[in-house]
């Protein structure tokens, strides 16, 4: 009988073991990067393996997922907390002391297109703004830059000014 409880016992430490084991052993992958890689994402993420942009959104996913993360350069449509300026720029794996160009074009001005130029720290990041006047007309706000192993990287484009 005491060797059926302990084989019974057994048995079940087993079995919670493998139903707990992937839950607990699987600390890998990205999910935040992987989720930057949805609604065009990729098109601002480099495969840090190759140093190549993303062919599409599921490779982009594939290398999140695995734990990796590449350089990226996103413009983001967030309005300042007052309501009077909109526009963040964020910038990972970027190529530190390099220049990041940072603009967006307006209807009611001149010049006709405004751009900031930012010098990327010793991290290889950067972040900027909101810089664009809400009421302005600023729109088609996008960045470019150079990632850390020299290769150009550009910004999605917000193409309208999120102020209400």
């Amino acid at each position: 009988m005491k060797r059926l409880r302990i084989t019974a016992a057994i048995a079940t430490l087993v079995v919670a073991a493998v139903a707990a084991g992937p839950a607990a052993a699987a600390p890998g992958g990205n999910s935040d990067a992987a989720h930057a890689c949805q609604h065009d994402g990729w098109k601002t993420r480099f495969d840090p393996a190759t140093g190549a942009p993303f062919k599409n959104q599921g490779d982009c996913v594939s290398s999140a997922a695995r734990g990796s993360r590449g350089p990226s350069l996103v413009v983001f449509p967030t309005v300042s907390a007052d309501g009077t300026f909109w526009g963040v720029t964020t910038g990972s794996g970027l190529m530190h002391g390099s220049r990041v160009t940072v603009g967006a074009s307006s209807e009611s001005g001149f010049p006709s297109r405004e751009e900031f130029l930012l010098t990327v720290g010793d991290d290889g990041t950067i972040t900027f703004g909101p810089e664009w006047t809400c009421g302005q007309g600023f729109h088609d706000f996008n960045a470019s830059g150079t990632t850390a192993s020299g290769d150009p990287i550009n910004s999605n484009t917000i193409t309208t000014s999120p102020c209400g």
